[in-house]
């Protein structure tokens, strides 16, 4: 028997059970008034004497592991060291949060489909939102449809961040060797004219503007996938969350 539980009310109802609000009034004023004592000790003791130093306590790790190993306010851009323009950053941090999110969140939230179904997965997050794109065709619940619309879209932008732009073509290869080749049979070793555009031959001359012409055009198309792909992103930016 537990001598410090409270007993039921004057209408006979247990401490434990649902009220609403005017119960709990009716019962705090009972209890005030026939049981004091245990009252202090059932709601009173813990609000006064252990919260307030258990919320200090609870503030000063925070305050150390926010700094430490929780460092949620820090953002990775997934770059290698060394100096990168604003608009370089800006794409690679907003992409490197949707690959974190969809490798990290999303892969945490599949481990709990994998307890249910014993569905095991090399790339869980990738699981994850393949099982969310087919959701499409489950009407149980209204936000179905969006909710596979927008693993769809997170699915795409995903796939070509991470397999797609990191192999598309970047410069005008072909372009530069030819015009290459040719200069370094012209000059051959000789270093003093080999980097002087004004000794070079009508022949070098057009090769050298279509290289360059090539590769202007290739960074052009390139800067606007990168815009485009980034705007995708930022649209679907309330969806990510788990």
């Amino acid at each position: 028997m537990n001598i410090f539980k409270l007993p039921v009310d004057g209408k006979g109802v247990d401490p434990d059970v649902a009220r609403s609000s005017n119960d709990w009034a009716y019962f705090r004023r009972y209890h005030k008034e026939h049981n004091p004592i245990r009252y202090f000790i059932n709601n009173d003791f813990e609000a006064i004497f252990i919260w307030p130093w258990s919320m200090r306590l609870r503030r000063l790790t925070d305050w150390v592991r926010y700094r430490t190993t929780r460092r949620y306010h820090v953002i990775k851009t997934g770059m290698e060291p060394g100096y990168a323009d604003v608009s370089e950053k800006m794409l690679h941090v907003n992409f490197n949060m949707l690959k974190d999110f969809i490798e990290i969140e999303k892969a945490y939230m599949w481990t709990w489909h994998e307890k249910e179904t014993n569905n095991k997965s090399e790339q869980p997050g990738v699981s994850h939102l393949l099982w969310e794109m087919g959701l499409d065709n489950d009407d149980s619940w209204k936000g179905n449809k969006t909710q596979a619309s927008n693993a769809r879209e997170q699915y795409e932008l995903y796939d070509w961040w991470t397999n797609q732009r990191p192999y598309r073509v970047d410069d005008a290869m072909e372009e530069w060797e030819a015009y290459h080749t040719l200069k370094k049979e012209i000059y051959g070793d000789d270093a003093d004219n080999f980097f002087r555009d004004d000794l070079d031959t009508k022949e070098l001359k057009k090769l050298q503007k279509k290289w360059l012409t090539k590769s202007n055009k290739i960074e052009k198309d390139n800067l606007k996938e990168d815009e485009k792909m980034l705007i995708r992103l930022i649209k679907i930016r309330s969806s990510l969350w788990t």
